[in-house]
């Protein structure tokens, strides 16, 4: 049997994201909820101060959320695992990696770190911590392993 590692079709995607922002939206929906109470009470006879404050409190909720769904797409990452190379893309960094000239992966807390082979600077990208036990992130753990071996020359019979 050949190693199922050196298979040219295959390509495999693996998206890593991170934890949704529940806490933000909470915070963000509740902060909208309370500004607009407070814009509508100011247009029922309420004080100027406490529409004004409404409206600030609406424009920072709404801020909250867009920030909170920023940073959640900035801290995805994309794994496409190759049969010569590893592309790893957060944000807008893409990096690419021949096998060849990776010394090591590791996953450090919600960490995962490719290890360049010339002691260059680690390739870190974040990993949500729920997602380390998952079965799909097992899976990306068992492919890593395999590709890192086959492109060392050892054989899976």
């Amino acid at each position: 049997m050949s190693n199922p590692a050196l298979r040219p079709e295959d390509s495999q995607r693996f998206a890593l994201r991170a934890t949704p922002p529940i806490r933000a939206y909470l915070i963000a929906a509740v902060g909208s909820v309370i500004g607009a109470v407070l814009v509508v009470g100011w247009q029922s006879g309420w004080h100027l101060v406490l529409g004004v404050v409404g409206i600030a409190v609406l424009l920072l909720a709404l801020l909250l959320a867009l920030a909170a769904t920023v940073l959640t797409w900035m801290f995805q990452t994309t794994l496409l695992v190759q049969r010569d190379t590893l592309t790893v893309t957060s944000g807008r960094r893409r990096t690419v990696f021949n096998w060849r000239d990776i010394a090591e992966i590791n996953v450090k807390g919600a960490r995962l770190v490719v290890s360049p082979v010339d002691g260059s600077q680690p390739m870190v990208a974040y990993v949500n911590p729920r997602q380390i036990g998952q079965p799909g992130f097992q899976a990306l753990g068992s492919l890593l392993a395999a590709r890192l071996d086959a492109s060392r020359g050892y054989r899976v019979d």
